[in-house]
């Protein structure tokens, strides 16, 4: 089998499931079938309050803001675009997480779930579902693993590659729930459009890239 069939196939799988995991998962929202899972992470994860825990996942909460996304986006299009003359990744990694971020608005629109109303370290307004902090941490460092993974040869240095990117996304996520301004469901809801929709445009990526890549030859 081709190795780009291969990617593309692959992704199209992950699209597809993680776009009927993120539907099932609004679904039971909308049915009130998940309140009671909501309710025990939340117990749970607010329940490990500490002064230094407080300390460092509202900076981690922060760096997953536009405030902490948008210039890490910045400086990797231009490693990319000026460092690595990458200038199609570089192009591709912009429209990525602007993307993300546009879709994140328009679901909210959508579903128009209010925040919780429980115990809160912080206080933000606008909807809930999916959570944008989660959908742009996993967007970024999912596109920051596809992006230079083929250009890392060693194994070891992939591995680190994935476990530094996916810390990064699962402890901003988390942050959302321990300052008690997202339900688990949102962040559940947020990693599935996420990966929906970054594999969607990787496919579409590489489908184009392996299309221009035959008629130039």
């Amino acid at each position: 089998m081709n190795k780009n069939f291969r990617y593309l196939l692959i992704s199209f799988i992950i699209c597809v499931v993680s776009g009927g995991l993120f539907m099932l998962v609004a679904h039971f929202i909308e049915n009130g079938k998940i309140e009671s899972f909501d309710l025990s992470i939340i117990h749970f994860i607010q329940g490990l309050e500490t002064s230094f825990l407080t300390i460092v996942l509202k900076t981690f909460t922060w760096m997953g803001s536009a405030y902490g996304v948008i210039p890490i986006t910045i400086a990797i299009c231009a490693v990319l675009f000026f460092g690595l003359r990458q200038r199609n990744e570089s192009v591709f990694f912009a429209l990525s997480i602007a993307s993300t971020i546009s879709l994140n608005e328009l679901l909210k629109l959508y579903f128009r779930r209010d925040r919780p109303e429980l115990y809160r370290l912080m206080e933000i307004g606008g909807f809930s579902f999916p959570s944008g902090h989660t959908m742009m941490a996993f967007s970024l460092y999912g596109m920051i693993i596809i992006i230079f993974w083929r250009s890392l040869k060693k194994k070891s240095s992939r591995i680190l590659l994935i476990l530094f990117a996916m810390m990064m996304a699962f402890t901003i996520a988390i942050s959302r729930i321990y300052v008690g301004v997202h339900f688990p469901s949102d962040i559940v809801g947020g990693i599935l459009a996420s990966t929906c929709w970054i594999t969607f445009i990787t496919f579409l990526f590489y489908l184009f890239s392996g299309r221009q890549k035959s008629s130039s030859e």
